[in-house]
């Protein structure tokens, strides 16, 4: 909710934030600030958004991660976790969520002890596309230059691949924005929201139902 009267992006009692990738290391998002009342806990105030975000994200991690692996995991094995990341992700971010992952999994093995060894790895996502990429299109030939442009959900990742030969190549160059599939989708739907508000006379109900 927004009860910051100075603050003209958000100019709504409620605003949705259409992904929360586009907060991600930005001064707007440090400028606005919550109160979080946890029922039973005392009020957390003056949060910012990247604050409440990051508690947020690692809850959620917590409870899908252990859930799976109460579920999923019922004798002893090895495990290799891969991390995607994407470009626009710090080096820092990336070792704290590895922690977070192998905190999970240290606190499963207190009381199974199925996981016998835990190999935490990363990988960005567009170099990830590349590998998914080849052999299931066209195979890599080498001595040449590869862009792949990976537009997911959150984030557009690219990433410039060297090639030696078809099995030996090394990322040169990999960068990204936040902004993809959902900022595509509710700017879409802005869109055709502002024609119709625009170009027809609406009366009140069509005008609820369309917000709806």
């Amino acid at each position: 909710k927004n009860d910051k009267e100075d603050i003209a992006k958000f100019n709504k009692e409620y605003q949705q934030i259409p992904n929360l990738k586009l907060i991600h290391n930005s001064t707007f998002a440090e400028s606005i600030k919550f109160d979080v009342s946890i029922p039973g806990k005392s009020t957390v105030q003056n949060l910012s958004l990247t604050t409440v975000h990051d508690e947020i994200y690692a809850e959620l991690l917590d409870e899908m991660l252990t859930s799976f692996l109460i579920n999923q995991i019922t004798e002893a094995i090895y495990v290799r976790f891969t991390v995607l990341v994407p470009n626009i992700y710090t080096i820092e971010e990336i070792n704290n969520t590895k922690s977070s992952i192998r905190r999970i999994f240290n606190q499963f093995n207190i009381n199974s002890s199925y996981i016998l060894g835990l190999e935490i790895t990363s990988i960005s996502e567009s170099d990830a596309a590349f590998l998914g990429c080849n052999g299931y299109l066209n195979p890599v030939k080498g001595n040449a230059f590869y862009l792949c442009i990976d537009c997911g959900k959150g984030t557009t990742d690219f990433s410039i691949i060297s090639s030696y030969n078809s099995l030996e190549f090394v990322p040169i160059y990999r960068n990204g924005f936040a902004g993809a599939g959902n900022l595509i989708s509710y700017g879409i739907f802005e869109s055709i929201k502002s024609f119709f508000y625009n170009e027809f006379d609406l009366t009140s109900d069509s005008k609820k139902n369309l917000e709806i």
